[in-house]
């Protein structure tokens, strides 16, 4: 079984996120931020997108 490293998933997730918006992002890994308050980061900019298509 594959063990899933939640940083480096949510690394990509910003680097994809700025390649959508062309910009650059860049993002190291382990600057220990709260996986809580990026969750909901990710959720609010999900919603906020969702809400413009709207």
């Amino acid at each position: 079984m594959n063990t899933i490293d939640v940083n480096q998933v949510l690394t990509q997730m910003r680097r994809l996120e700025g390649l959508a918006k062309n910009e650059v992002i860049s993002v190291e890994q382990g600057q220990g931020a709260d996986f809580g308050d990026l969750l909901k980061q990710s959720i609010d900019k999900v919603n906020e997108t969702q809400q413009t298509a709207g």
